[in-house]
C-alpha cells in the first residue's frame, strides 16, 4: 500500500496526455476549397490586413475538418497580404492559404502550427499586428482571461507577449464588443468579463461585465482607461449585434436598430429610412461580411454569387444624442490602469481622499468647507470662493461618476441606480458593505469639494432619493439648477 501513491502520481499524467493526445489530431491535413468571388474581391482591394466577419460559423465552415473534436469548432477568417488565414477557435491551429489568385477556382491551405492544445482561448480576438498574427483574451481552464499571444512560426507555437495588466475579455463572434483601430494600432475593449470558477464568488456572482473603456496600445503593449461605457448601451451590451467593424468604429444592430458606433467621435447615430435598411435588420445567415472604407460587403458561400455591396454614406445616419463612453477627464486619464479587482483610481487620487478624510476626522464639527483659512477666503462682496484650481478639483473616478449621474439626469432624463454607480467605481463585485462605504465616501468628497467650488455653503450636487420599486435602495440625480455650474468645472472654464 504505501508504493501505490507515487505509482499514482506518475501514472496519472501519463493517462491524461494519452487521453488527450488521443482527442486532437498531431497534424490535420492540408485543404483544397473554393476561391469565392469575395475572396477574389478581397484581394483586389489593395488592403494589407480586413477583418472577416462569418455570420453563423459553426455552420458556415471554410475548411471541411473532419477530425474530432476540432470539426465542430468555429474558423475565423482574416485577409492578410494576399493570403486567408484559417483559424480554429478554442485552439492555437492556423491554416494559410496559397497567395490568391482571382484567375483560379480553387485554394489551398497548408497548416502552420504544430500545437496540441485545445479550450485555453475560446471566443478570443485574433488579429495581425505589424505581420505578425495574434490572438487575445478568451475563456479556458475555467476561467476568462486577457491574455496577449503572438504566433511564433520559427518554431510554430505560439508565446505570451506580456501586458501591464490582465483584462479578460472575450470576442463571441455575434457581440459588439471590440474594435480593432489598424491604423493608429489600438484595440478597444467596451466591456470585460470577470470570472474565475476557482473562486466562491463564482458560484455567487458567476461572470460579472465590468463597463471600463479600455484601449490596448500595440506599440507600448499597455492598456489605458478611456471612459466608462454609456449605462444605456452597458445594460444590453451583449444583446447587440455586430454586422461589421471599419476604420471608425463599429456598425450594430441593437435591438432592431441599426446603429452605427464611432468610437472617433464618440457617437451613436441611426440609420435612416434607407434602402438597405431592411436589409441589415434581416437575418444575415450563412455570410461573409466585411468592410473596406465606406462600402459594406456582403456575400453568400455560394461560389458562383458575387457579393453585394452597400455604400454606407455618413448622412444616412441621424445622430442619437448620446455618447459612447463617459471620457476620463485630466491627463492622468491617459495612463489609468484597469485592475483585475475592477478599480479604477489613480493612486494620486487615492491619496487625496485618504488625506482629506483623515484631515476632516481631526476637524471639529463645525461646516468643513468654512473652516480652513488657507482654503477659503472671504473677499469684500461676502461672496465664498474656492482656492483650489478647478482642473484639479475632482479625482478622475470622481469625475466619471459625476458625468454619469450628469448624463442621466439631463440627457436620458432618469435617476441613476446604485448597481450603475458600483459599476462605475469599480465595486460592483465588492460585499455590499464595502459598496455603501464606497458610494457614502465618493459622493461625501464629491459633495463637500462642489461646496468648496461654488463657494456656497447650502449647494450639494449629487442628492438622493428613495427608490419607488424598493424604499429601501435609493437612486440618484443632480440637481436641475446645479447643471450649468457643474459642466462649467468640469470643462475647466
Amino acid at each position: 500500500f504505501p508504493r501505490m501513491k507515487p505509482r499514482l502520481t506518475i501514472a496519472f499524467p501519463v493517462v491524461f496526455l494519452l487521453l488527450f493526445s488521443a482527442n486532437v489530431p498531431a497534424q490535420l491535413p492540408a485543404y483544397k476549397v473554393a476561391n469565392l468571388p469575395i475572396f477574389k474581391r478581397i484581394a483586389g482591394t489593395g488592403e494589407s490586413t480586413i477583418q472577416i466577419r462569418r455570420i453563423n460559423s459553426p455552420m458556415n465552415q471554410l475548411l471541411p475538418i473532419r477530425e474530432k473534436p476540432l470539426c465542430a469548432h468555429p474558423q475565423t477568417l482574416i485577409y492578410h497580404q494576399n493570403r486567408l488565414y484559417a483559424l480554429v477557435a478554442g485552439s492555437g491551429v492556423v491554416y494559410e492559404s496559397e497567395p490568391i489568385n482571382p484567375l483560379n477556382d480553387s485554394l489551398y491551405f497548408k497548416r502552420l502550427d504544430t500545437t496540441s492544445l485545445i479550450g485555453y482561448n475560446i471566443d478570443c480576438f485574433n488579429f495581425f499586428y505589424k505581420d505578425s498574427l495574434y490572438n487575445l483574451g478568451g475563456y479556458g481552464f475555467w476561467r476568462w482571461n486577457g491574455q496577449l499571444r503572438k504566433f511564433n512560426p520559427a518554431v510554430r507555437e505560439w508565446d505570451i507577449e506580456p501586458l501591464n495588466i490582465e483584462l479578460p475579455l472575450f470576442n463571441e463572434s455575434m457581440h459588439a464588443n471590440i474594435w480593432y483601430q489598424q491604423k493608429a494600432h489600438k484595440i478597444w475593449a467596451l466591456s470585460s468579463l470577470e470570472g474565475n470558477q476557482a473562486l466562491k464568488t463564482f458560484h455567487v456572482n458567476k461572470e460579472r461585465q465590468i463597463d471600463s473603456v479600455m484601449v490596448l496600445n500595440l506599440e507600448t503593449m499597455n492598456w489605458e482607461l478611456k471612459g466608462i461605457l454609456n449605462p444605456e448601451l452597458a445594460n444590453n451590451l451583449y444583446n447587440v449585434n455586430l454586422i461589421c467593424s471599419n476604420d471608425s468604429g463599429l456598425l450594430v444592430n441593437r435591438n432592431g436598430s441599426i446603429e452605427y458606433w464611432n468610437l472617433l467621435t464618440n457617437q451613436v447615430g441611426v440609420l435612416g429610412p434607407t434602402y438597405y435598411r431592411q436589409l441589415l435588420t434581416a437575418k444575415l445567415d450563412f455570410r461573409y461580411v466585411w468592410c473596406n472604407n465606406h462600402t459594406l460587403f456582403i456575400s453568400k458561400t455560394d461560389p458562383l454569387l458575387p457579393p453585394d455591396s452597400i455604400r454606407l454614406s455618413p448622412g444616412d445616419f441621424i445622430a442619437a444624442g448620446i455618447s459612447i463612453y463617459v471620457p476620463a477627464t485630466g491627463a492622468a486619464g491617459d495612463n489609468l490602469y484597469y485592475q483585475i479587482a475592477g478599480l479604477v483610481v489613480l493612486i494620486g487620487g487615492m491619496a487625496v481622499v485618504v488625506s482629506r478624510k483623515t484631515l476632516l476626522k481631526k476637524r471639529p464639527k463645525v461646516q468643513p468647507h468654512l473652516h480652513h483659512a488657507t482654503s477659503v477666503v472671504k473677499p469684500a462682496g461676502g461672496e465664498l470662493r474656492s482656492a483650489y484650481s478647478k482642473e484639479d478639483l475632482f479625482t478622475a473616478i470622481e469625475s466619471a461618476l459625476i458625468k454619469l449621474i450628469l448624463l442621466n439626469t439631463t440627457t436620458h432624463q432618469k435617476l441613476t441606480s446604485i448597481d450603475e454607480m458600483n459599476r462605475t467605481l469599480g465595486i460592483a463585485h465588492k460585499s455590499t458593505d464595502m459598496q455603501k462605504r464606497k458610494r457614502s465616501d465618493t459622493i461625501n468628497s464629491i459633495n463637500e469639494k462642489y461646496m468648496i467650488a461654488t463657494g456656497n455653503k447650502e449647494a450639494e450636487l449629487i442628492k438622493r432619493v428613495k427608490s419607488e420599486l424598493d424604499g429601501r435602495m435609493h437612486e440618484f440625480f443632480i440637481p436641475q439648477e446645479e447643471v450649468a455650474v457643474i459642466k462649467k468645472i468640469l470643462s475647466g472654464s
